[in-house]
């Protein structure tokens, strides 16, 4: 049977622990330190795999540092390597920050993404528009600000870490917009800040009409997320959402076959994806995951104009699903790195 180990630096440390995750509900047991284990106090917790995550948050906010975190493999222990803020410290998220999330092929992966890898710390998550309810797994609280609840005060300071899914009432299984002042408000109380803040009815192909996206001024960066795989599909309402402006920004007719420098022109066009952008500006093109579609994400970077890709801080080739990432340089090369 798997298991987890975690290990401490006292005696002391190993008893608060194991009590704290008693008070969180989680299974766990005081054991002695196996012989395959050096590093620790000669106490240590078990617990189930599935567990990790929520003991580690139980840890952090009861002031218990854990040394060691092992995974049973055959008869001895594998060390875990401490997660990585991912894609966070790759697109270079910054405490403080209030990020957007703008486009489609990927928007609500990503925002689900960047919360779960600062969970460790205080993170509001919401949306400036309409989105899926999510998961109970992804999320820890949840605060209704239509009926008044307080996101700002005792609410955001009676915790120190996890994801607080904050709108403006549920409808249908999706969750509304709070006032975008109540969030301007409240993200100063937390670490990290994810919103997504567009809208495509689950579609690759998207026009922008003249109030979208709904990007907060107060916004420190905003993520453009697009995808390449309607390459050789034909503009339709089974893959465009607003058919007559995508054919404005494109200079397309509906029923026109798809190509690299119509998504292209979708991206950076003036009155495109990111015409309300604020604060630092990205482009992750998603789904990146052969060297074919790596070969169209860096033509798509070659068709971007110029002075359009020097407003942006930088464009990335990524597969959310496979944690892996890539930043792109127009005419330049590429830098990669595999997460």
């Amino acid at each position: 049977m798997t298991e987890i180990i975690l290990t401490f630096a006292s005696t002391h440390a190993s008893i608060t622990g194991e009590r704290a995750l008693l008070d969180a509900g989680i299974s766990v047991k005081v054991m002695p330190l196996p012989g395959a284990i050096s590093a620790g106090c000669g106490l240590c917790l078990r617990i189930p795999p599935e567990s990790l995550t929520i003991s580690e948050r139980a840890l952090h906010n009861a002031g218990v540092e854990i040394q060691g975190r092992y995974i049973s493999e055959n008869s001895g222990y594998k060390p875990i390597i401490d997660k990585i803020r991912q894609f966070s410290d790759t697109l270079g998220i910054r405490r403080g920050d209030v990020v957007s999330i703008i486009g489609c092929g990927g928007k609500t992966s990503l925002l689900h993404s960047l919360a779960d890898e600062n969970r460790a710390e205080k993170v509001l998550l919401s949306t400036t528009t309409r989105i899926l309810r999510p998961a109970p797994n992804q999320f820890d609280r949840e605060i209704d600000a239509s009926v008044g609840a307080d996101i700002v005060g005792d609410a955001a300071n009676s915790f120190r870490s996890g994801i607080t899914l904050v709108h403006g009432g549920d409808t249908n299984g999706k969750i509304h917009s709070p006032r975008v002042t109540l969030i301007e408000d409240a993200h100063t109380t937390y670490d990290y800040t994810f919103l997504e803040c567009d809208g495509s009815r689950g579609l690759p192909l998207k026009g922008w009409q003249a109030h979208e996206p709904v990007v907060p001024d107060f916004t420190a960066l905003t993520i453009g997320v697009c995808t390449l795989w309607p390459k050789g599909q034909m503009i339709s309402e089974l893959n465009t959402y607003n058919i007559p402006e995508f054919c404005a920004l494109t200079g397309a007719p509906a029923g026109d076959e798809v190509t690299v420098s119509m998504i292209a022109a979708m991206v950076s066009h003036p009155e495109g994806m990111f015409q309300k952008a604020r604060g630092r500006k990205l482009l992750l093109i998603n789904q990146t995951e052969t060297p074919e579609s790596f070969a169209l994400a860096q033509e798509l970077t070659e068709l971007l104009p110029r002075d359009f890709y020097e407003e942006l801080t930088g464009v990335f080739a990524c597969s959310l699903r496979e944690s892996a990432i890539c930043q792109l340089t127009k005419s330049e090369g590429t830098i990669c790195e595999t997460l």
